[in-house]
């Protein structure tokens, strides 16, 4: 394992090192994670390989986090895990795209500089469910509203449907011609 190197990394010299190393992340560091969170509570734990694949750099990673999130179906906070895998090949030109293996995804970087905590904070945002909830059946998770059977439903009284007069809004102009003449 290596220590953690500063960013941006080099993609390039980490895979031909073939360097492997985990990073943490505080949550609140993660702005735009943030934003779409209840709380800034946790942290974000990373692992890294960097290797080659067919002549390109390449890095296989795990993220895992716990992040707190209003529950969409109760509206109480919880703590919702996150994880992600990553499973990326460098390219210098999208013409190169065609040559990396179908199982990684290619990334165009000119430079070969890759900041590390950008790409861990994409990833969450990508893997963040659109409607965050407590898990199907979760004890923890009371809906705030009822959500009624079809059996509760029928038995509904049914409202009468009560027409109101509809307002004229030239009534009062047509009373004010009629003074006129």
């Amino acid at each position: 394992m290596l220590k953690t190197p500063a960013d941006p990394v080099d993609v390039g010299l980490l895979s031909a090192q073939g360097s492997r190393f985990t990073c943490h992340y505080p949550v609140p560091e993660l702005p735009r994670l943030v934003a779409g969170l209840a709380g800034q509570a946790g942290q974000v734990e990373a692992q890294f390989s960097f290797h080659e694949v067919q002549g390109f750099p390449a890095l296989e990673g795990a993220l895992a986090a716990q992040v707190e999130v209003i529950c969409q179906r109760c509206l109480e906070v919880f703590l919702l895990p996150m994880a992600a895998e990553l499973k990326l090949a460098f390219v210098g030109s999208e013409e190169d795209e065609a040559e990396v293996p179908a199982d990684f995804e290619a990334v165009v970087l000119q430079d070969l500089r890759l900041s590390l905590r950008d790409l861990v904070e994409d990833e969450l945002l990508l893997s963040f469910p659109l409607v965050p909830m407590h898990a199907v059946g979760s004890s923890a998770c009371r809906p705030a509203v009822k959500v009624l059977s079809e059996e509760e439903v029928a038995m509904l009284p049914e409202d009468p449907v009560v027409e109101s007069p509809k307002a004229n809004p030239f009534a009062g102009l047509k009373n004010m011609l009629k003074r006129e003449d």
